[in-house]
């Protein structure tokens, strides 16, 4: 299109550069550096928007939507939809996004925003601070990276691969603890008192419990595998006020009754416990042929297959076969059989009982025939 009237004084030109001056610097074209100045008539750059007032640079799209470039005082921002300059939508029917880069003496930020509001400014979202920290819903982050959780939702930063299943890691709408979930379904959490829960959301058998342990019937509830020398303990325990303590108890039954426990007793020893409660038991009798099974058990010398370090002691299905309370598993099984060495303690003082009452009576048999 050309032009075809021209005003007295509106266009002016310089002969030596031929630059285009239009309506005193509202429209500038500097032929010589290829810029053009909008509101200036010294543009320093390609497109230079100069002037007093607030700049916003429009581009609207066939569906009514746009887009919005804009310089206010402090504040540069690139929104859509809607003019920051004076709030008005393009189309009301949609919604605005925006990116808002602030400088301000000694302060610098930028934030990003949203809504899923018709016809509505959009809210923050998120914020990165002068120092580089970022905030997410919050405006103000104390750390390189800050979330925080809008009050009645869930919280969650997300890993997932596509099609697979997804970890989140974060805080629940009701709760304090920071939680780890898998495909939604919460494997551990931290609460607020820094307690630890693992397959379970609380204490499992006292309030007092800094760690909470629920296998659900999956397998093995801790495995401990260590690579080390002998200087190294698997368990390393202290008592550090020292005295009595329970260090290890052991329940069992829907009930959680006690069943053994490892104490340490004074600072010098360590007892190993199994419940022997008079209420736990019931038809109570005497051990019977307790010198005669003594005498069936056979002690032997043998070396170990795995070091070669030779050992005394029992094979256990042989043990087994007199004395089942000591031995656990099976013979030929495909877990190892094993034996507490020390429930054949009743067998011994029943065997030594005996023992004693025929030593007794061959005393008395003696001392009759010594005074005849």
């Amino acid at each position: 299109m050309a032009i075809t009237k021209v005003s007295s004084g509106l266009i002016s030109a310089d002969a030596s550069s031929i630059d285009l001056n239009i309506d005193a610097g509202t429209l500038y074209l500097d032929v010589s550096e290829n810029k053009v100045g909008i509101g200036t008539s010294s543009p320093s750059q390609v497109l230079h928007l100069g002037g007093a007032s607030n700049k916003t640079v429009q581009v609207t799209s066939s569906t009514s939507n746009a887009g919005y470039f804009g310089v206010y005082q402090d504040t540069v921002g690139l929104t859509v939809n809607r003019d920051h300059s004076d709030g008005t939508f393009a189309d009301t029917g949609k919604t605005e996004a925006a990116i808002v880069l602030q400088s301000q003496n000694a302060n610098s930020f930028i934030t990003f925003k949203t809504t899923s509001t018709n016809n509505t400014e959009s809210t923050e979202r998120m914020r990165i601070d002068k120092s580089g920290k970022v905030g997410i819903g919050t405006s103000s982050p104390d750390s390189i990276l800050h979330i925080e959780k809008p009050s009645g939702n869930n919280t969650y930063l997300q890993i997932k691969q596509a099609g697979v299943e997804s970890w989140q890691v974060g805080m629940t709408a009701s709760s304090t603890a920071l939680s780890f979930l898998n495909s939604g379904s919460e494997r551990m959490r931290i609460d607020s008192t820094g307690d630890i829960r693992f397959g379970c959301t609380g204490a499992q058998l006292e309030g007092s419990e800094v760690f909470s342990f629920a296998n659900g019937q999956r397998g093995n509830t801790i495995a401990i595998n260590t690579v080390g020398s002998a200087a190294f303990f698997g368990i390393d325990m202290q008592n550090q006020t020292g005295g009595t303590c329970k260090q290890i108890r052991f329940r069992s039954g829907g009930s959680a009754t006690t069943v053994g426990s490892i104490t340490s007793t004074g600072n010098n020893a360590t007892q190993y416990n199994t419940s022997s409660d008079y209420r736990l038991k019931e038809n109570v009798a005497p051990i019977q042929n307790g010198l005669t099974r003594l005498q069936q058990l056979n002690p032997v010398q043998f070396d170990w297959k795995n070091s070669g370090e030779t050992s005394e002691g029992f094979i256990a299905h042989e043990v087994q076969e007199i004395f089942s309370d000591a031995v656990i598993g099976e013979k030929d099984a495909e877990e190892m059989q094993g034996m507490d060495y020390g429930r054949i303690t009743p067998l011994l003082v029943k065997a030594i009982q005996e023992q004693q009452t025929i030593i007794d009576d061959l005393k008395t048999r003696i001392e009759t025939l010594e005074n005849v």
